[in-house]
């Protein structure tokens, strides 16, 4: 395609959303036809060539190569390291492995459905979930590499260096997407990579209980208690954990364009912090770790709703939606 036409081209795409945006102002197509046209449209415009965009550099294609080997290579891992745990649990306690991964899904779900304006794409989210739930084999050996050298104490609050490394790792590199434009984009993938991680976490410690313990009938109250804790609080902390990098990533990419390493170190620090946070009182006020625990989980949640209503104002009044569109501020 010539530069001309690739002009011509854009020109009459940008001219069909601002039609879209009028007749959504005049009430002459409903919500659901506006978002899923213009979502189309956009779509088609970030599709054609930049003028002038020189082809990324060499480095960038390699990272690009060399992330995609190592998911493949550690989601073999995780495969490997977790399937007989799971056939095993599954065999014993089939329960166990529901609501190890039921009640994540669930929460998944609830946060997809609240980015109603532009939905994510679910194969993207399905892959953010996967990402989360495979950086566990990463985990894994990181928090066994710093056993080997602390304490236990100091190891367990420790988790929330080595686990938000893992999972950030996908994070940063979907935060790169075009997809992946602002805060509530980063909410839905935050959540989607922190809940994968928690399934396959909660599906480890279900089956070490059931090897421990061996008679998890006489142990009734402790089985549910044990998993009532890790389907609502530790789930829901992950997600938590996580989706402080994945805002921090959104904002530095609506404020620069691409986020860097530097941003994805700010957020990594806060995350690991928090989550440190959240060990540290597990271990050291016991039971009474639960309540200060859930206050910082439900702050966190509360948070990301204030965020996620702003998005849903901000939406209504068209003022970012087409942020990057070129479209003149006068239509808007």
């Amino acid at each position: 395609m010539t530069k001309e036409k690739m002009r011509l081209l854009r020109s009459k795409l940008v001219r069909t959303l601002q039609l879209l945006n009028l007749a959504k102002q005049k009430n002459l197509i409903d919500n659901e036809e506006y978002t899923k046209t213009t979502k189309k449209y956009r779509k088609k415009i970030l599709s054609l060539p930049i003028e002038n965009k020189e082809q990324a550099p060499p480095y960038e294609i390699l990272e690009g190569f060399a992330f995609k080997i190592a998911f493949v290579l550690v989601a073999f891992f995780a495969a490997a390291y977790f399937l007989p745990s799971a056939l095993e649990l599954t065999s014993k306690k089939p329960s166990f492995l529901f609501v190890a991964f039921g009640c994540p899904l669930v929460y998944l779900v609830i946060v997809y459905l609240l980015d109603k304006y532009e939905p994510e794409p679910k194969l993207y989210v399905a892959g953010a979930f996967m990402w989360g739930a495979i950086s566990t084999v990463i985990a894994l050996y990181l928090n066994q590499f710093t056993a080997g050298i602390f304490t236990m104490a100091i190891s367990i609050c420790l988790a929330g260096v080595t686990e938000e490394l893992a999972k950030g790792i996908g994070l940063f590199r979907l935060s790169k997407h075009p997809e992946y434009h602002d805060t509530l984009d980063a909410i839905v993938y935050g959540f989607a990579v922190g809940l994968g991680f928690a399934a396959v976490e909660n599906l480890f410690y279900y089956y070490q209980f059931t090897q421990a313990t061996g008679k998890a009938n006489q142990l009734l109250g402790n089985v549910i208690t044990m998993v009532a804790i890790r389907a609502s609080l530790c789930a829901l902390g992950h997600a938590v954990f996580t989706t402080i990098i994945a805002l921090v990533l959104a904002k530095a990419k609506q404020a620069k364009g691409v986020p860097d390493l530097g941003d994805f170190v700010k957020g990594y620090i806060l995350a690991a912090l928090v989550h440190g946070s959240f060990n540290y009182f597990c271990i050291t006020i016991g039971n009474a770790s639960i309540l200060v625990n859930s206050i910082i989980v439900i702050t966190g949640l509360y948070i990301f709703w204030l965020i996620i209503k702003n998005n849903w104002k901000e939406a209504r009044n068209d003022k970012n939606y087409f942020k990057n569109l070129g479209i003149p501020s006068d239509i808007q």
